[in-house]
């Protein structure tokens, strides 16, 4: 077992794919026992562990996870459903040498993917409990940060990236790193008052559970490859990038003759939501028609490429 594998997770994965499961062995006549490591990458080997719990080398990037799954890709497909392991796992081997450097300090940039938990109540119910969450997390700002669309991110903060649009030639050089945290608030709408008016904040809302939950092997490498294949396939997805880069040029040409209220009224615009008061803080406009079924921003950070 890893020195660094604290939590005795029975599951780590090391740098070029490699997998360890750590099995517990107990000696009966000398009344002691130990963890003994087992080497389990190869994919039936590993496949049977992935509801075990993960602890992943500082050393991993993402190209190693698709060395885990790229021996296997089709049953990964199985395993692992509307993920488009296989198709994602083609493209990876067409992509010849790519740079998997350490990325440098940029405030623009992505310095590694973190997975995490989102659940929230809903209508009385707990939803996103199943599945982990995958976003960028930015390097921690050297400076204040002016992101260009009104908002300043103080010195010491991360910027919280969309990946969605990202080419997996950005990604594979990126550090994994899982956060625990599990925090399920109370409903935000019962705060809507308040946030409006200024008189709270979104995270001032109050919690109802506030703990820590770690993931399994398969819930890494599902939460991954969900994310990255939201849109799709890589081509497919970077066509509709072209498409989504059309209309926001075709909106600020539009924004550059008239205001966002008189593009409301031309039915040029809609609100995002029914009674067009703003439920959350807005961040993005989205134009009429097909653009309305795909957010440029996801909720948590600008997707980037669209800054």
């Amino acid at each position: 077992m890893h020195k660094d594998n604290n939590r005795h997770a029975p599951i780590e994965i090391h740098p070029q794919g490699k997998i360890i499961y750590n099995e517990w062995v107990y000696d009966h006549e000398k009344g002691e026992g130990e963890y003994v490591e087992k080497d389990v990458s190869l994919f039936m080997d590993w496949m049977h562990k992935r509801d075990e719990r993960v602890w992943i080398h500082p050393d991993v990037i993402f190209n190693d996870i698709f060395k885990i799954v790229s021996t296997q890709s089709e049953l990964c497909d199985i395993a692992f459903p509307n993920c488009f392991i296989a198709e994602y796992v083609s493209y990876w081997n067409k992509l010849g040498n790519v740079d998997l450097s350490p990325r440098q300090y940029d405030p623009k940039e992505i310095e590694f993917l973190e997975l995490y938990w989102a659940p929230e109540i809903s209508e009385d119910e707990i939803d996103g409990v199943d599945c982990p969450w995958c976003h960028g997390q930015g390097f921690e700002l050297k400076e204040d940060y002016n992101d260009g669309h009104g908002f300043v991110y103080e010195k010491g903060n991360r910027i919280n990236w969309g990946i969605d649009f990202c080419k997996l030639e950005e990604l594979l050089p990126l550090p994994i790193k899982i956060n625990p945290e599990f925090q399920i608030y109370e409903n935000w709408e019962n705060y809507r008052d308040e946030i409006r008016e200024g008189k709270m904040k979104w995270k001032d809302i109050p919690k109802k559970i506030d703990t820590n939950r770690y993931l399994s092997l398969g819930q890494v490498i599902e939460a991954l490859f969900w994310e990255i294949s939201f849109y799709g396939c890589e081509d497919n997805k970077m066509e509709q990038k072209e498409e989504l880069d059309s209309r926001k040029d075709e909106l600020d040409e539009m924004l550059e003759t008239n205001t966002v209220d008189e593009l409301v009224e031309q039915g040029k615009l809609v609100s995002l939501c029914d009674d067009k008061k703003a439920e959350y803080p807005i961040t993005c406009l989205t134009v009429q028609e097909e653009l309305n079924d795909g957010y440029i921003n996801d909720g948590i950070g600008w997707e980037k490429g669209y800054n």
